[in-house]
This record gives C-alpha cells, structure tokens and sequence, in this order.
C-alpha cells in the first residue's frame, strides 16, 4: 500500500486555513494520486482525468486548482501539474521497518537514560540534546517577557506558565543546537501582527501553538510587505 507524508504544521499553514472543506479535500487527493503514480510530484493527467479519479466535479476541482495555482501550492508545466516542494517533503528512502526500528531503539535509549524529573519554573535550565555540559551555568528561558509582549501586541491573555506555551518556546529557544534571543521572539510577534492582526481569518493564528511552532524559523525571516511562500 502507498502512503505520503502529511506534517503536522498544516495546522497552521496560512494557504491551508483560508481552504475551504472541498478544496482541502481537493488538495489531499492530489497528493494521493501523485504519490500512487511513483512520479515525485509530477501529475501528468488532464482535470478531467482528475476529476473521475478523485470524484470530485470539474468545476469544484477547476476552482481548486485556481486557488493552489496562484498561491504556489502547485504549479504547471507543459501540461503537467506539479506539486510544489514534493522532493522536499517526500522521501524516495522512507522504509516503514528501518523507521519503526528507529523509533524502537530511541524509546530504549530514552528509558535508560531518566535521570528524574523536569522542573518547570520560571527560568528554565535546557536539558535537550545538545545542550552545554552540566557544569555549564544553567540557560535562562524568559517564559514571561515573550508572553507578555504577545499579548501587549496583539490585546490577548495568554498564561505564560501553561505547560504547552513553555514547551513550544523551550523547543525553539534550543532548537538545533542554537540559541534564540527575546528579541528574536518578538521580531516573529512583530513580523505576524503586522500581516494578521486586521486579517478576520488569521487573527486567531496570533498564539503561542502558532507562533512558536515549526514555522518560526519562517516566520522570523519574514517581512511586512513580503507574500509568505507556501509551505508546500
């Protein structure tokens, strides 16, 4: 049986969120059907070879297509639609047995490896991989300084002990081995206000899950006055 990836930060990719149900649906399937034909994103087949493949009418998966076409989700070429960022995303080595055992042996390696109990205060010592020796002073995490301009910009009241916030701004204050800077967090708040806070449809995405998520990195290069690329 074929399988394709689906990432998690779909959840908060902007070009997903303003798709409605048949056009999401639209844009799965085509992803189904690219990777059932083995041809790394390349859908070489008329729309309405689509539509009869996928069951969906020809005038909801013209619409689709016009939506996915202009904002970079697909693009088209010599007749063939492809999908953007498939080579990316869709890796030709992905074997079920060799990533179960994988994740078997991190599980065992975890479990040999407790040590005790995270403490979750206010200036929180990184204890991820990658981490400085346990003679290094410990790294402080302003939990509160990030949250409490989020919600200066954008006139919400977030809790800046939830465990969910600290573990989103944790993962991305260490991530890779480098380290992020306060001001690094509110140049992602600046950078998204500006282009969601008068959005009706976006405004919502102005929250911690969002901002500190796997797009961070993106949304910290990001500029005002730029269109922000798809993630697909």
């Amino acid at each position: 049986m074929q399988w394709f990836r689906v990432y998690n930060e779909i959840l908060d990719d902007p070009k997903v969120a303003k798709m409605d149900g048949e056009t999401f649906r639209c844009f799965v399937y085509l992803l189904a059907i690219s990777s059932e034909q083995e041809t790394d994103g390349i859908i070489n087949m008329s729309i309405p070879d689509i539509s009869w493949r996928i069951r969906i009418p020809i005038n909801t998966l013209e619409a689709a297509i016009a939506y996915f076409l202009e904002n970079n989700i697909i693009t088209k070429e010599n007749g063939s639609f492809i999908i953007t960022n498939w080579k990316k995303r869709q890796f030709a080595s992905d074997n079920v047995g060799q990533r179960v055992k994988r994740y078997r042996e991190k599980q065992c390696n975890v479990t040999s490896n407790v040590s005790g109990n995270v403490i979750d205060t206010d200036t929180e010592t990184e204890t991820d991989i990658g981490s400085p020796p346990a003679t290094s002073p410990p790294v402080e995490i302003p939990y509160k300084e990030i949250i409490d301009y989020l919600n200066l910009k954008t006139g919400k009241h977030f809790n800046h002990s939830s465990r969910e916030t600290r573990t989103k701004i944790k993962a991305r204050w260490g991530v890779n081995g480098s380290r992020r800077s306060l001001q690094d967090f509110k140049t992602v708040i600046d950078n998204k206000c500006a282009q969601w806070l008068k959005d009706e449809k976006m405004i919502s995405y102005l929250r911690p899950e969002t901002l500190f998520g796997t797009k961070f990195e993106s949304y910290l290069n990001d500029t005002t006055v730029q269109q922000k690329e798809s993630s697909w």
